[in-house]
């Protein structure tokens, strides 16, 4: 019987020292690279203050992260593409309770929605367009 339970701890310890020491899965998130970084960039609706950056993901893929200052809020932009176009494009609305953006301690209440855009809209396309546009050509060419 004691031999048994030493075998037992002696696999245990085995098998949680590899799960220790393996390495991480990787991500192509912590692969990303900004190829380029533009504020405040014509946008509709107005907003106060806005960062669109180009981000390259992996070999297949990059993304416009589109992050826009509303009052009392902001909102971000995801849109995935690659050379056949567009793939995936989301957004995510962060309202405060007051127009000052100053989260209220006492209520810490928010209002958050996300939402995901219908890429074969041809008005989506058009506005996927005209966010490319500002970026460098030379980079949008590094995501295909």
């Amino acid at each position: 019987m004691n031999s048994q339970k030493l075998l037992f701890s002696t696999l245990c310890y085995l098998a949680l020292t590899a799960c220790a020491t393996s390495a991480p899965p990787s991500s192509s998130y912590s692969q990303a690279q900004v190829l380029e970084q533009d504020t405040n960039i014509e946008a509709y609706p107005s907003t106060t203050g806005n960062v669109a950056k180009l981000i390259k993901q992996d070999k297949q893929a990059c993304m416009i992260e589109f992050t826009g200052y509303l009052g009392g809020g902001h909102v971000t932009e995801h849109w995935v593409f690659n050379d056949k176009g567009l793939i995936s494009a989301t957004s995510f609305t962060q309202q405060y309770p007051d127009e000052s953006g100053i989260l209220n301690q006492a209520t810490n209440s928010t209002t958050k929605s996300s939402t995901t855009f219908n890429i074969q809209d041809p008005e989506i396309q058009n506005n996927f367009k005209k966010l490319q546009n500002n970026f460098n050509p030379a980079n949008l060419e590094k995501c295909h």
